[in-house]
């Protein structure tokens, strides 16, 4: 008879921890979550002309753009996931290899366009010639611009139907989640193009040691 009833009473506790408490935190952390949003939106967007102003040369104000208007990228996103998580706290959001589509990174086109663009404007900066190094480095820069707004607006669009579904099926489909999360990132289109701004400025934003490698008479000025 004791048993029964410590064993009743833990399952309440559980309950109101697993179902209310927890629906009424993330209910809680939309309002919080936004206002934190938009104070790293607000930095990332002065730090990001900081960046421009001073021509790509301070690695500590292009740092700290992407950082915060990374974390602001996410405003759609986060909105979306404590919602969902209010209506049902189990919801899931995973990262593992074995899963189809993960949470992290950015939108699932955005994330293949702009490594692969990444990695050649790298490759150009590299190079020994001077027109790779200077013109193509910054014409793949003015292309990952351009092509970021395109993926950011497609991700969107993805991202909102599933959503959509996600939400009707109470963030039951662990993929689905995590594909809306990557794609309602649309705010990111800020950050890329700060990111891009900065690197056709200066292609070796962010990336000074490359420079002191190939310009090594620099060092001191």
């Amino acid at each position: 008879m004791f048993n029964n009833v410590d064993n009743s009473s833990t399952t309440n506790d559980s309950f109101l921890k697993s179902q209310v408490l927890a629906r009424a935190g993330f209910l809680a952390s939309i309002p919080s979550s936004t206002i934190t949003s938009a104070v790293n939106m607000i930095v990332g967007v002065g730090a990001g002309f900081a960046t421009i102003v001073t021509g790509g040369k301070c690695s500590s104000s292009f740092r700290l753009a992407m950082d915060s208007l990374d974390n602001s990228q996410k405003t759609v996103s986060v909105l979306y996931m404590n919602f969902l998580k209010t209506l049902n706290p189990q919801a899931r959001f995973v990262n593992h290899s074995k899963a189809f589509i993960t949470a992290d990174g950015d939108g699932f086109i955005t994330n293949q366009i702009s490594t692969a663009l990444k990695a050649l404007a790298l490759n150009y900066l590299s190079s020994e010639n001077v027109f790779k190094r200077h013109i193509a480095s910054r014409l793949t820069y003015a292309l990952l611009a351009i092509s970021s707004v395109v993926t950011r607006v497609a991700d969107g669009i993805i991202g909102s139907v599933a959503a959509v579904l996600s939400l009707l099926t109470l963030g039951k489909v662990e993929s689905m989640n995590n594909l809306a999360y990557r794609g309602l990132q649309i705010p990111g289109i800020i950050k890329d193009l700060f990111y891009c701004a900065a690197k056709i400025i200066n292609p070796w934003t962010g990336n000074q040691q490359l420079f002191i490698q190939q310009y090594p008479s620099t060092i001191g000025e």
